[in-house]
């Protein structure tokens, strides 16, 4: 057997080169590579030529036009890409996942690969299940959901059992801000109601209700993704990569959390200054712009009403939280399989963050304090 015929074995006789070059790169670069690939796939065939394309049901495969699969049916309205028409568009880089099928007959549920998120490729749905790639983590995190199902917390996929290295959830019906263009860096493109006021003060609410839920959880198995050990004195367990882009929205607000891949042991105030510092989001205006933020917003404000809205202790601790999560996000890095010069462009990102936020201190302390 030639070389060729052993890799075709191995990969499979429909994974084209490009795919397999693709596929031994950086995981990370493959995540973005990816966004991108689909989202220039979708303007140049059109949504539902593209969708057939991924599938694997376009003729244009015949002739060597082979392409991941990577989404189901959807339509374009008004410059967004959304599996179904939504009234509120931004710009083409936005991508508002429901997961939705069109067509699927009863019976006959198919696998639809979901848009990659930034933690865990390879993610499909199945009729009313998601499956998911599983890790030396998931014990763990599976152990965690069982309780949060346990205690009423409904704003999380259930648990359903294992199918071979995947894990299969219950699939969260909604919609899901996700911006193909993201990179580190870089403002993540959101639909308007993931800005609003309301939206921010309904994240909040929500992550009391996920902490409150985790209290007294104890766990058993603590490998964890990061950092695996028992919760100390002071933390719970809580979902460790919040933001919108692993927020399922309904009527515009935050209804559910998905993706709970990097779930840990945290202390509450540390996991709301994360929290806060992606859903507020704090950032300079010209990130802030990036995100689709037109004016720019007062991001204090919005930092005390996300406080607020969460019901924070004493807001004195919440500038020094935020200082720790910026070095907890440095620290993961050493996770991520990088060359030195990723790694240290990554770390430098990490230091322009808390250049930013010491600049900073004074207004933030100044409006959480009023």
């Amino acid at each position: 057997m030639t070389n060729t015929l052993r890799m075709q074995v191995l990969v499979g006789t429909r994974l084209a080169r490009g795919q397999i070059r693709t596929a031994l790169r950086n995981p990370l670069e493959r995540l973005v590579d990816e966004r991108k690939r689909m989202t220039a796939l979708v303007r140049e065939d059109g949504m539902e030529r593209a969708t057939a394309a991924i599938a694997g049901t376009d003729p244009d495969r015949q002739a060597g036009d082979m392409r991941v699969r990577a989404g189901g049916p959807a339509k374009r309205v008004g410059g967004q890409l959304t599996t179904r028409p939504h009234a509120d568009a931004v710009q083409d880089e936005v991508l508002i996942h429901t997961g939705r099928v069109e067509g699927e007959q009863p019976g006959h549920a198919v696998d639809v690969p979901l848009p990659a998120g930034r933690m865990t490729p390879g993610v499909v749905r199945r009729g009313g299940q998601s499956l998911r790639p599983m890790g030396s983590w998931s014990g763990a995190v599976h152990e965690y959901l069982r309780h949060l199902e346990s205690v009423g917390f409904d704003a999380a996929p259930r648990l359903l059992g294992t199918d071979g290295r995947r894990e299969i959830l219950t699939f969260v019906e909604g919609d899901v801000p996700v911006d193909p263009q993201w990179t580190p860096g870089r403002g993540s493109r959101l639909p308007s109601y993931a800005r609003s006021d309301t939206s921010l003060v309904a994240a909040a609410r929500l992550l009391r209700r996920l902490h409150e839920a985790a209290r007294r959880f104890q766990p058993v198995n603590t490998e964890y993704r990061f950092h695996p050990h028992p919760p100390r004195p002071g933390e719970i367990v809580s979902h460790g990569d919040l933001g919108p882009w692993n927020t399922v929205y309904r009527g515009g607000v935050p209804a559910a959390f998905i993706d709970w891949d990097c779930a840990g042991p945290v202390e509450p105030v540390v996991d709301f200054a994360a929290a806060a510092w992606e859903f507020v989001p704090l950032a300079p205006p010209e990130v802030l712009r990036q995100s689709g933020f037109d004016p720019v917003p007062n991001i204090a404000v919005r930092l005390r009403l996300f406080a607020d809205a969460y019901g924070i202790g004493d807001r004195r601790t919440v500038v020094p939280a935020l200082q720790h999560t910026r070095l907890l996000t440095a620290d993961r890095i050493k996770y991520a399989p990088l060359t030195p010069a990723e790694a240290a462009e990554n770390l430098e990102f990490r230091a322009q963050e808390l250049r930013w936020l010491h600049a900073m201190v004074t207004l933030l302390d100044s409006e959480l304090a009023s």
